[in-house]
């Protein structure tokens, strides 16, 4: 990390360098890859639940792994079936129930007692790229056929769909009986959760790959147009809006009165919630596009420069920095002083936020402990 500013941020990124950086993601919305291929990698977050940690990893697979240690307590599928296929969203925790999707078009939910075994699968037409939303007995999921699921999450029956005019990337966001989600149609949409009934809508000029942040009556989401947007959760009114130099495609997080978000132009953004205000921003060497976290007083970014900041958040500052070797892409998770991430030369690392130090990490590929750093 190079800079810590209150000044509008500087292009860092040549349109050229990003589209070499995002091949895969292009590729993949533009169905260049069938559904079901591995090529595009995946980048899944991680979901904590008592002492295991639930990830994807870039075999097309699920793991449970041991939150202590980082060995799998179990994964699926088990063997080399390839019935999910790559993991992208984060997977979501319910009870002894865990839902996870991946672009094959299946959902599934596990059994997180009996080693994953298959309680139901739900098939769309399209694949499924964001994680599944859970809000009571409902679990909500975007597809790329364009819509919205709303699930019995018992036993898998559909509740209702609503259908939008392009592929929805997206994990959905639930508060007050309000769903909210962005789709690749440049549409930003929030629906009732009960009927799946539209409450309201707020057209973009880019497509909507961000999930929402919902905070404070407001909503906040990120768009390819290079915008992020404070919306009124009630109305869908602007609030505010915020311009970066390029998309934004991480989740915002918040903590007081600041909401911090990160940008493909390798920027985190701090910014007032009330009225978009620069506080600063700190220049990472590589775009952004996994959800940072909170951390204390602090926040954890982390990017495709290959390191994970720790950044004190009343004023920018970097704490330290700890580069695992690749590419970081998915959404960053943390609990009990510990950072949870995954990098795409298939490694899941937890590190000491305190001291920045590696607790374990562990390798996908050759279901070994130890990834060189």
């Amino acid at each position: 990390m190079k800079l810590i500013s209150n000044a509008p941020p500087m292009r860092r990124y040549s349109r050229v360098t990003l589209l070499l950086m995002l091949l895969p993601v292009i590729a993949l919305s533009l169905g260049c890859f069938a559904r079901g291929a591995a090529s595009a990698g995946g980048w899944s977050g991680a979901a904590i639940a008592e002492d295991t940690l639930y990830i994807g990893s870039m075999e097309s697979t699920l793991l449970a792994l041991d939150i202590e240690t980082g060995r799998p307590k179990w994964s699926f599928p088990s063997g080399k079936s390839d019935i999910i296929g790559v993991i992208y969203g984060r997977p979501a925790v319910a009870g002894d129930r865990v839902i996870v999707g991946g672009d094959k078009g299946n959902l599934f939910a596990l059994d997180a007692k009996n080693n994953g075994t298959t309680i139901w699968e739900f098939s769309s037409e399209g694949a499924i790229v964001g994680g599944p939303a859970l809000a009571e007995d409902t679990v909500l999921v975007g597809s790329s056929d364009g819509n919205l699921y709303a699930l019995n999450i018992q036993d898998r029956s559909l509740r209702w769909k609503f259908r939008t005019g392009g592929k929805i990337w997206a994990t959905p966001a639930v508060e007050d009986g309000k769903v909210y989600f962005g789709s690749l149609d440049h549409t930003f949409y929030a629906l009732d959760l009960s009927t799946g009934e539209e409450l309201w809508r707020l057209p973009t000029k880019g497509a909507i790959a961000s999930t929402p942040l919902i905070s404070d009556g407001k909503v906040f989401v990120g768009t390819f147009e290079g915008i992020f947007y404070a919306l009124n959760a009630s109305t869908g009114q602007e609030v505010w809006r915020f311009g970066a130099e390029n998309w934004f495609w991480s989740r915002a997080v918040t903590a007081g009165s600041r909401v911090f978000v990160g940008s493909l132009d390798g920027n985190l953004y701090a910014l007032d919630k009330d009225t978009g205000q620069l506080h600063w921003s700190a220049k990472t060497e590589g775009p952004i596009l996994g959800e940072p976290v909170i951390v204390g007083d602090s926040i954890a970014v982390a990017s495709d420069d290959k390191d994970v900041h720790l950044i004190r958040q009343k004023d920018g500052f970097e704490e330290w920095s700890y580069n695992v070797g690749a590419p970081i892409r998915a959404p960053l998770a943390s609990a009990d002083g510990i950072l949870y991430l995954s990098t795409l030369n298939r490694c899941i690392w937890a590190l000491n936020v305190e001291r920045g130090t590696v607790k374990w990490n562990w390798d996908t590929k050759k279901s070994q402990s130890g990834c060189g750093s």
